[in-house]
């Protein structure tokens, strides 16, 4: 038997991503979490530099993900027993006059982790 050739099959990504070389990390609207424990795997597709990847699995920007993370605000009424007026027709869940916002909370670690570890959750909430 002979063998003529090989093929080596590459992973095909989609838009706005790039394949993985297992150097670097992919965030997502959620988190940002650059420790070498949660590096993406060589030939995994992940976001390209500069964009997350968003509740849809899609690549996004920062920008996007705001929007995602305030999408859950907009959904029902805030309900509360206060007689203050919770009228707010862009964020049904905020009171009047409050708008989302998006934080970005430090999360914080335990000894197990190395001193370089840096990770971030990002939090949507009335302000």
């Amino acid at each position: 038997m002979q063998v003529l050739g090989s093929a080596l099959t590459r992973a095909t990504c989609g838009e706005n991503e790039i394949l993985a070389d297992g150097t670097q990390w992919e965030h997502s609207c959620e988190t940002e979490i650059i420790d070498d424990n949660f590096k993406a795997d060589a030939g995994k597709c992940i976001c390209a530099e500069g964009l997350v990847r968003g509740n849809d699995e899609k690549c996004v920007t920062r920008k996007e993900c705001e929007k995602q993370l305030c999408d859950a605000l907009r959904e029902a009424p805030f309900e509360s027993d206060s007689s203050e007026s919770q009228e707010n027709s862009e964020f049904p869940q905020c009171r009047e006059g409050e708008s989302c916002a998006v934080i970005k909370v430090k999360i914080v670690g335990n000894f197990t982790e190395p001193p370089s570890a840096d990770r971030w959750s990002f939090v949507a909430g009335c302000f």
